[in-house]
Parts: structure tokens; C-alpha cells; sequence
């Protein structure tokens, strides 16, 4: 599976691929092919096809079962990236107003800092807050 691909086009391909085995004549159980399809899913699916593996018995999983499974956590994941994506959109329209401000407010600070000589102590040996 491409990272790029959806789970609904990726297990349609699977099921093109398989229904050509079928009718070549080899025998390939659903409980295989979900095996298989566990195994070949991108790397952001990792999660769920442990998840998959540790709660349900594969020997009894039927491919349009998975499908639903894997296809309902495709839809949870892209809404949590779309969220994140709108919030990390959010934060750097605030970061730049920010910048922004603090930039005019080391410009004010220098120029308050006028008539003080090089340091800011008063003195030799007094600390600067005393």
C-alpha cells in the first residue's frame, strides 16, 4: 500500500487481484487475504493492524469486516491530521504577531536605556537593583 492511497482503493486492487487468483483456479481463503492485507498496510496503520492481530482471531475475519475496520480508522486518523493541521496553522499566525511585538519591545527598551553609561549598576561593587 502507497502512503499517498486510501484503504477503499487499496482493498478494491486486493479484491481485483484476488478475484484473478479465483478464477485461475487457486484456492485462497478470506482468512489469508486479510492476513496478507494486515501485513501490507502502510506504516500509519501499524496501530491497527495490531490492534486487529491482539483482539479478533484472523482465521474467522472476513475481508469486508476488515474493510469497514480499517476504512473507519482511516477516517479517525484524517480527521485527527486535519485538526492538527488547522492547529498548527493557527499557532504560527499567532507566533508571527508575537515576534512581532517583542521585536518593538526590545526596540522601546533600548532606546530607554539613554544616559545610563555602559553598564547599568550605579557604581563600582553595588548590584544593579540595589
Amino acid at each position: 500500500m502507497e502512503d499517498s492511497e486510501g484503504v477503499h482503493d487499496y482493498i478494491s486492487r486486493v479484491l481485483t487481484i484476488v478475484n484473478q487468483i479465483w478464477e485461475l483456479g487457486h484456492k485462497l481463503g478470506q482468512s489469508e487475504v486479510v492476513s496478507k492485507v494486515l501485513r501490507s498496510l502502510a506504516a500509519k496503520f501499524d496501530f491497527v493492524a495490531v490492534a486487529i492481530e491482539e483482539s479478533k482471531e484472523i482465521s474467522k475475519f472476513i475481508l469486508d469486516d476488515f474493510s469497514g475496520t480499517v476504512q473507519a480508522h482511516e477516517v479517525r486518523v484524517n480527521r485527527a491530521s486535519a485538526k492538527f493541521g488547522e492547529k498548527a496553522l493557527h499557532v504560527k499566525g499567532e507566533s508571527t504577531s508575537a515576534n512581532q511585538s517583542k521585536e518593538e519591545a526590545s526596540v522601546s527598551s533600548w532606546d530607554d536605556g539613554r544616559g545610563r553609561g555602559r553598564s547599568f549598576t550605579r557604581g563600582r561593587g553595588r548590584c544593579r537593583f540595589g
